[in-house]
């Protein structure tokens, strides 16, 4: 996931329909506007916002009902596979304790 910043409003998703029935997807969450401090006293206006960029065969009517599952499956392709494994071993152990009534 990497910070995005903008001089104009961001927004959730864009679509970049690929010549071979794929698109590049930039989902963006946690969108925010801010005003910067210009030294001559103007402030400036700018968005920021979470980033995360997928390849996907969707169609750009079904990324807004599938954001989630594309928003993890983008963090999860840059992670190795000990990485992968290490989080499900800390997932099966948090379920475990959970259905133990340990937590």
């Amino acid at each position: 996931m990497d910070r995005t910043i903008s001089s104009e409003p961001l927004e959730s998703f864009t679509y970049q329909p690929q010549g071979d029935g794929t698109a590049v997807v930039h989902l963006r969450d946690n969108i925010g506007q801010d005003v910067y401090d210009n030294p001559d006293g103007e402030g400036t206006e700018f968005w920021y916002a979470d980033e995360v960029v997928v390849t996907t065969a969707l169609p750009e009517d079904e990324i807004e009902e599938n954001f989630d599952r594309l928003w993890v499956q983008a963090e999860t392709a840059g992670k190795s596979i000990e990485e992968r494994i290490a989080e499900m071993e800390e997932t099966q152990d948090a379920i475990l304790s959970v259905l133990l009534g340990e937590e």
